[in-house]
């Protein structure tokens, strides 16, 4: 296995790689062969002994990194080497290079294991996408709902400096940490997912464990002690950058679940509505929005 292959990344972006091989192998030269000359000339060495030693010792280790890439790159793409002569013959060929299909047996669909998906195991995918794509717009709307709710009772607490305000503060948090555990409830109560959205479906229970976590009431900072008031702060504060950092996490793990089953943007929007349709519908939502403090 290539060292190229190690990496997943490089694995799933074969034209990627080979564009970052080819503008590293290209900068690097240059700029060696700059600092090189400017070290030379400091020296008082003549340039023609430079150009004789140095540019060749400089320029061939990158060059064969990068036909190293290139010879990657075919075999990735199950295409023959052949293919070089287009590069290095064929005017504009560079451009027809990085255009070849990819014709190895897992190009149709490829995952982190590099196994083709059958049409069957796709279309199981795609139900449990749609599971998963309610639950993310449900989290979405409690979430906003919660924005709504607290800022409505800070601006209050803020202007007036009153302690009622400050009680409907907890109240909320304790309200919407109710909402958070009911959804990471749910998403626990989720079929298992298929092994090509096991990735994907980890990330987001990440994502609403550590958003539940944020919600929690015994963080917000509010108190008599001036100390435990700024730990409380701190506290709350982390807990908010994991739940972002989290949620990022999941939204990319969701995009290379799509990208891998080669999910369309008009299926994506068809679950998508058809997941909202069923949000709209929902009981404990509208509850929810309808009882809220």
């Amino acid at each position: 296995m290539s060292w190229l292959d190690r990496n997943p990344w490089f694995g799933r972006n074969p034209s990627w790689t080979l564009f970052l091989a080819l503008i590293a192998t290209s900068m690097i030269p240059v700029v060696s062969i700059v600092i090189v000359g400017i070290i030379l000339d400091a020296l008082g060495i003549q340039e023609n002994i430079f150009v004789a030693i140095f540019v060749p010792l400089i320029i061939l280790p990158s060059w064969v990194l990068f036909l190293y890439t290139q010879i990657w790159y075919l075999k990735r793409k199950s295409r023959s080497l052949w293919w070089l002569l287009l590069w290095y013959f064929i005017p504009f060929g560079v451009f027809f290079f990085f255009a070849l299909q990819d014709k190895s047996t897992e190009a149709s669909i490829i995952f982190s294991n590099n196994s083709a998906i059958q049409a069957n195991e796709r279309h199981e995918c795609l139900s449990y996408y749609e599971e998963e794509k309610k639950l993310q717009l449900i989290l979405e709307r409690v979430g906003r709902l919660f924005d709504k709710c607290l800022r409505k009772y800070e601006d209050e607490y803020f202007k007036a400096r009153r302690w009622s305000s400050m009680e409907k503060i907890f109240e909320v948090h304790e309200y919407f940490s109710q909402a958070a555990s009911e959804i990471v409830k749910r998403k626990q109560e989720m079929r298992v997912a298929p092994s090509p959205a096991s990735s994907m479906s980890a990330a987001w229970e990440a994502a609403y464990l550590d958003y539940e976590a944020s919600k929690d009431p015994s963080n917000i900072a509010a108190g008599y002690d001036a100390m435990e008031v700024r730990a409380r702060k701190v506290r709350q504060k982390e807990l908010v950058k994991k739940s972002n950092e989290s949620w990022l996490k999941a939204r990319e793990e969701e995009r290379e679940f799509c990208k891998g089953l080669r999910i369309s943007k008009t299926e994506v929007q068809m679950i998508t509505a058809n997941a909202a349709r069923a949000v709209a519908a929902d009981d404990w939502l509208r509850k929810l929005e309808a009882e809220c403090p």
